[in-house]
């Protein structure tokens, strides 16, 4: 994966050097100069470790567009990102969630039937015509929401990704309303439940114990598939309200042609979604001991 990474400079139109000089014409003086400051020259191995060790440490250097040290831009603009992507999150958690149990509960019934349809036609819309009509409706027609820029303080934050995080997350509403409704009616019709209920077992305890319990590797699942799903998204959405985020920088790096940024960018979220990945595997085993890591790793 690094090394397709750090390959991204030898096959982008004119290389490094075309990235440095802005595909202007230079002397061949300026071209050696550049080359040499570089390492151009170098075996491409050797150029690939040097800049896998900076890499590691977290130094991707310096932006060719903006002059500033790479680490500082997605700093800055990938925690917009970020909480963009949790907001959403929340959202997408706090809707589906309940919706799904309704569901699972009235299996069969005209609230299960509607749960399911409204989750299909929310995974069959993209995040980016749910971003443009919200943004027509609330910004443009009613005038009641923001539609550009993050927003100062975070009660001005929160008003500002409102729309956007909507955006973001109808879709993976309907994704977790699925899996967590699939997997509810399944544990709920087992029958060890059904003893249960005949013991005399409360219909909440029951919900509890042994719906969402054994439920839970399902649902982290999904979630996990959320929150990756969710970052990546935010490229489209950041670009249609002008939020300064990792997503629009990505597109504005890679339309200028900034090597370094968009390397370093490619890296952090190929790292978040392997983390995350890892995460969601190690929580499954706390949720289910049946589960065995060596498998997925």
């Amino acid at each position: 994966m690094s090394f397709g990474v750090f390959a991204l400079q030898f096959v982008a139109p004119g290389g490094v050097v075309g990235a440095l000089t802005g595909g202007r014409p230079v002397s061949q003086a300026v071209l050696d100069d550049l080359r040499r400051q570089h390492h151009l020259d170098d075996p491409i191995l050797v150029q690939y470790w040097a800049w896998l060790r900076r890499a590691l440490s977290g130094d991707f250097g310096t932006s060719y567009v903006q002059n500033v040290q790479v680490d500082k831009l997605i700093v800055d603009q990938g925690l917009l990102s970020l909480q963009l992507a949790i907001f959403a999150f929340v959202i997408a958690m706090i809707v589906a969630i309940p919706m799904a149990t309704v569901a699972a509960i009235h299996k069969g019934r005209i609230v299960d039937r509607l749960a399911s349809s409204t989750a299909i036609l929310a995974i069959s819309v993209p995040s980016f015509a749910v971003a443009l009509l919200l943004l027509y409706l609330f910004g443009l027609k009613w005038d009641i929401l923001p539609v550009f820029g993050p927003g100062a303080g975070f009660f001005g934050r929160l008003h500002h990704l409102l729309l956007p995080a909507i955006a973001l997350a109808l879709g993976q509403i309907g994704l977790v309303v699925k899996v967590t409704r699939s997997a509810l009616s399944n544990a709920l019709s087992q029958d060890y439940v059904t003893f249960a209920r005949s013991r005399g077992v409360s219909g909440g305890r029951v919900l509890l114990s042994y719906g969402f319990r054994n439920s839970m590797t399902s649902i982290t699942t999904a979630a996990g598939l959320t929150l990756t799903t969710l970052i990546v998204g935010t490229v489209l959405v950041e670009k249609i309200f002008a939020l300064p985020g990792a997503g629009s920088l990505l597109i504005a790096s890679v339309s200028a042609g900034d090597l370094p940024v968009v390397q370093a960018l490619t890296i952090v979220l190929a790292a978040f979604i392997l983390v995350l990945n890892l995460l969601v595997d190690v929580a499954s085993t706390a949720f289910d001991p049946r589960v065995d890591l060596s498998e997925a790793v």
